[in-house]
This record gives C-alpha cells, structure tokens and sequence, in this order.
C-alpha cells in the first residue's frame, strides 16, 4: 500500500498578499497627509523666522539713529532663478543689511517680504512685516503679517 505524502506549503497565498498590499496602501494614505502638513509647517515656520529678524535690525537702526527709518514700504524679493530683484532696505533706509536667506543659491525664497513704517520718529511709530507667499515657488497659500511694536 502507498501512502500519499503530504505537501507543505512554505509561500504566501494569494490572499495573505492581498491583505499586505491594503494594510500599506492604508498606512500609506494616513501618512502622507501627515507628512504634508510637517512639509507646509516647516515652510511656514523659515518665513516666520525670517520675519522675526525685522525687529532686530530696526531696533539695531534706532540704536543708532534715534528712531525708525523714514515712513516708507521697503521691500525684498528675487525671482524664479533667486537672484534679488528688491532689496530696498540697503540702499533706501540704511538699515543694516537684509536677505532672506543665508546662501546665494540658485534655490528662489518661498516668501517675498515687505516692511512698512509709519510714525517715524513719534510715540506712535510702529513697523508692520509681511511675508507673501510665491505660490508658483511651492510655498503654501496666505499671507503672514506680524506687527511691532
């Protein structure tokens, strides 16, 4: 009499594969949603950064001067290949020289920035700092703006 052998099987099925391939595909789209928003704080965050450095150079320039620089809109921007295109705070205010970024780079900002000055010279002066978002560079949409005083 022969006996049959039994036949082991030591692959995965077709269905153990299955399962697998939902389970990362389900990872996969709660992930990725996560690491975008990491991605648009991250961009959020260097422009803040870069904002935070106004108030230092215009104390630095009171310092100095007595007050703010004139009532005026001075502003820094590049292009798409990142070479700077406004960079008025040198060259009309005095103030202590501004980029918005520490390498000259071919990469362009994300942001383009501006500064605004009202009541220099009185009580009341006060600065207003904006960064605009250049949404065809890959930054996320709306405007940051903070206030100093």
């Amino acid at each position: 009499m022969i006996i049959p052998r039994k036949i082991s099987s030591t692959g995965f099925s077709l269905i153990e594969m299955m399962i697998v391939v939902a389970i990362l595909g389900i990872l996969a789209a709660i992930a990725t949603p996560i690491y975008q928003g990491y991605i648009t704080s991250s961009k959020i965050k260097a422009a803040e950064s870069v904002l935070a450095q106004f108030p230092v150079l215009l104390e630095t320039y009171r310092a100095e001067n007595g007050s703010f620089p004139a009532n005026a809109t001075y502003s820094y921007t590049e292009n798409d290949a990142g070479a700077v295109t406004a960079n008025t705070i040198t060259t009309t205010a005095g103030l202590t020289d501004f980029r918005a970024k520490n390498t000259t780079g071919s990469d362009p900002i994300l942001y383009d920035y501006q500064l605004v000055i009202i009541g220099s010279g009185t009580a009341s002066e006060s600065a207003t700092f904006t960064a605009t978002p250049v949404t065809s560079r890959g930054a996320p949409t709306g405007t940051i703006s903070r206030t100093y005083p």
